[in-house]
């Protein structure tokens, strides 16, 4: 777990020039690159890092010296899949609280929530988000490096890491990876390291590095994973943001307060920024910072509750109101769109299931 000296806390977020990561996961980096053959001595005596760079009093590394070591160790040991390589030898706790929370996460939105709400812990030099589209679900990451082979590996890193932990959950819910470079050869083909990892298609030179998911699979509960175990290390997590940021975060005191309004009935955004004494566009400006918005975390948290309030509510009219649609119409519009299938298919699919599971029970 990662040690962060709150009497000198010099997180730095996005408004900055200067990103960090972890010293924890440095470390644990040094490691991954001894698994792979280069020597930590030998780094340390390549880039005349020292130890004491490597583990400062704030606990934070910054961007400068990780870019330094990573473009290092490509030119000790040139490899033109070596983020892949890193993501194969990194074992999920070696990256502290973040990689526990990951692997008991009892659904893909959790897992995708786990880095997006804790990935700071480790680095804030990375952003996540989940968009939706008509039948899929897109993973979307964004790298801050200023080296461009920095970028790229580490997006070969992320993404091949986090497919792995998509796969541990659901092995059907990974249906493309896209990357915004080109595929790395061998022999004047593609790496066969990609489909090796990513057991799906694999498209290059795409607008933007994203795992292409299945939506009906986002909140399938996997019995890989584990609801109470998930749940106590989210609450060690969020601790331990509290402690590395004196404010109070913003994204969750908007998702309260969503939730509060949810429950009484109404939920706008100039109702938000009225219950919170902020105006709208400071409201945009701040959760842009946090790489999220309004609209963002409002469909995040419909999308949490809407499968359960289809379950309890017998009728559209009643789950559109618990959610604060204006119409029934919306609601069906909305749920297409983030779900990929309408409401009333996946009622049809919900009743299907249950008699299935009713035959199976009768016959045991």
């Amino acid at each position: 777990m990662m040690f962060i000296d709150h009497r000198n806390n010099k997180f730095i977020n996005n408004q900055m020039n200067e990103g960090v990561m972890s010293s924890s996961f440095i470390n644990q980096y040094l490691r991954v690159n001894e698994i792979l053959g280069i020597r930590r001595e030998k780094i340390l005596e390549e880039t005349g890092v020292t130890e004491q760079d490597l583990n400062p009093p704030n606990g934070w590394v910054p961007q400068s010296i990780i870019e330094h070591l990573f473009t290092t160790c490509l030119k000790l040991q040139p490899d033109s899949v070596y983020g892949i390589r890193c993501a194969t030898a990194l074992e999920p706790s070696m990256a502290g609280v973040v990689g526990f929370i990951a692997l008991s996460c009892p659904s893909l939105l959790d897992l995708h929530r786990t880095l997006r709400d804790f990935g700071q812990l480790i680095t804030n030099l990375f952003k996540t988000e989940l968009k939706h589209q008509p039948g899929l679900s897109l993973w979307l990451i964004d790298f801050f490096y200023r080296d461009a082979m920095v970028n790229r590996h580490s997006a070969e890193w992320v993404l091949a890491g986090s497919a792995m932990l998509i796969q541990r959950l659901d092995p059907k819910a990974l249906l493309e990876v896209h990357f915004n470079h080109a595929p790395a050869l061998l022999d004047a083909h593609t790496h066969p390291i990609y489909a090796e990892t990513f057991k799906c298609p694999v498209k290059f030179e795409q607008s933007q590095a994203a795992l292409v998911l299945d939506p009906q699979y986002l909140n399938k509960i996997s019995p890989n994973g584990d609801p109470i175990v998930y749940t106590a290390l989210c609450n060690q997590a969020k601790l331990m943001l509290e402690q590395s940021h004196p404010q109070n975060n913003i994204i969750d005191r908007v998702r309260q307060e969503i939730h509060r309004l949810l429950v009484l009935g109404h939920v706008s955004r100039d109702l938000l920024c009225k219950q919170m004494g902020i105006s709208s566009r400071h409201l945009h400006r701040q959760l842009q910072l946090h790489g999220s918005s309004y609209q963002m975390i409002l469909d995040d948290i419909r999308i949490e509750v809407v499968q359960n309030l289809m379950n309890q509510y017998n009728n559209l009219d009643s789950v559109s109101a618990a959610l604060g649609f204006s119409s029934v119409k919306s609601f069906s519009r909305w749920f297409d769109n983030k779900m990929g299938i309408s409401p009333s298919e996946f009622k049809r699919k919900r009743q299907l299931n249950s008699i299935e599971l009713k035959t199976i029970q009768d016959k045991m």
